[in-house]
């Protein structure tokens, strides 16, 4: 949002502009840590607005669009510049019908009986909420700090049978539950999704290309390691569609 310095937790770097006969816009293609400012600015004695874009590392990626299009159609300059856009990043596709209504996410402690009493309150005492959302301590193994494991329940606070509870009365309720599931993995051989990766990348030619089920280190060609949730950590390589 223009003069607030907070980041966004995720963010698609687009600014547009528009004026009385033209739009305008750019979007800006970098991985790496980046910041965007939009300031107000005066040129040639003009009021409007200056915008950068500063990236910590990667190649120097962008995308210009423009257009003056205006006709009886609707498909205006606003729109025109929207599908110029899409061309480069994809058409969205229609999205789940119930990613439209109302959510409720905390990150927080979290267990069955948590989420079954919420989901209890929220229809007590009259709030429209359909989707239930768990941040990832869900997955926080024995609740260590250090013990996240995606796909695999705390089994701590969800035992099977709770599970099966909190499921009968989120859906009872008509509602739906979602996970939240981090991209980064936690290395170490006794968790499954880690060990099933890396006997992938294990497998011989010509099986296809599993060589990069991890990302890899740019400078040792290893599996790159870094530090997040789980402690030490390695990233799936989502440009790999064996991965």
């Amino acid at each position: 949002m223009p003069g607030n310095p907070q980041p966004l937790y995720g963010s698609v770097p687009f600014v547009q502009g528009l004026s009385i006969d033209k739009s305008q816009a750019v979007t800006w293609i970098n991985s790496a840590h980046t910041w965007v400012e939009i300031d107000d600015h005066t040129y040639a004695g003009d009021q409007g607005k200056f915008v950068s874009f500063v990236s910590e590392t990667g190649a120097l990626e962008f995308f210009v669009f423009a257009s003056t299009t205006s006709d009886s159609s609707g498909f205006n300059r606003v729109k025109k510049v929207q599908t110029d856009l899409a061309t480069v990043s994809g058409f969205a596709p229609m999205p789940m019908i119930q990613t439209l209504g109302f959510h409720f996410c905390k990150w927080a402690d979290v267990s069955a009986e948590w989420m079954i009493e919420r989901n209890y309150n929220f229809t007590h005492y009259g709030f429209p909420v359909d989707v239930l959302w768990m941040d990832i301590e869900w997955a926080e193994k024995d609740s260590d700090p250090q013990g996240y494991e995606y796909f695999i329940f705390n089994p701590q606070n969800f035992t099977s049978p709770q599970i099966s509870k909190m499921n009968d009365a989120i859906a009872e309720s008509n509602r739906r539950i979602t996970v939240i599931v981090d991209p980064h993995i936690k290395a170490v051989a006794s968790y499954y999704v880690w060990e099933d990766g890396i006997e992938l990348e294990d497998l011989p030619e010509p099986t296809g290309n599993y060589t990069n089920v991890f990302v890899r280190d740019d400078h040792t060609n290893d599996v790159f390691f870094g530090d997040c949730w789980p402690g030490n950590s390695s990233w799936i390589d989502f440009l790999n569609e064996n991965a």
